[in-house]
């Protein structure tokens, strides 16, 4: 079995003293061994707001046939073998301000992170990979 559609839900942080925590650098998917660029041709990131990306079926990203999990292949049962991330490239001035993450993969919600309102500074300063936990299966 194969993953052929992957949508991921970002949400930027909104806190009252963040007033820096879009961004305009940019933010990849790892996953299966792989990385995926997330972004529309809409302002991504921006404070206070929830972006989501499909690849694959259905794929709503900018370059599709280059971010496609179906070429080459992601087999289902390989997918545990690498980590789930975000990663953030920036220039060195340039900071994200990171409050929820989700992850389905074939319509199926598998992968989830709330970062509560501080969320988490993501930065050349701070880190710049955030590794997205699988979600607890007893949490509806």
């Amino acid at each position: 079995m194969t993953i052929d559609r992957i949508d991921v839900t970002i949400t930027t942080a909104s806190a009252a003293l963040s007033l820096n925590a879009g961004t305009d650098g940019l933010v990849y998917l790892g996953f299966g061994g792989r990385e995926f660029r997330c972004f529309t041709h809409s302002r991504n990131f921006r404070r206070g707001t929830t972006d989501t990306f499909t690849f694959g079926e259905s794929a709503n990203i900018s370059n599709p046939a280059a971010n496609d999990p179906r070429h080459p292949v992601i087999e289902i049962p390989y997918m545990d073998l690498f980590p789930v991330y975000l990663r953030f490239d920036q220039d060195e001035s340039d900071h994200w301000l990171l409050q929820h993450v989700a992850m389905s993969l074939n319509e199926v919600a598998l992968y989830e992170s709330r970062l509560g309102p501080e969320g988490l500074w993501m930065g050349r300063d701070t880190g710049t990979f955030y590794h997205v936990p699988r979600r607890d299966p007893h949490h509806h």
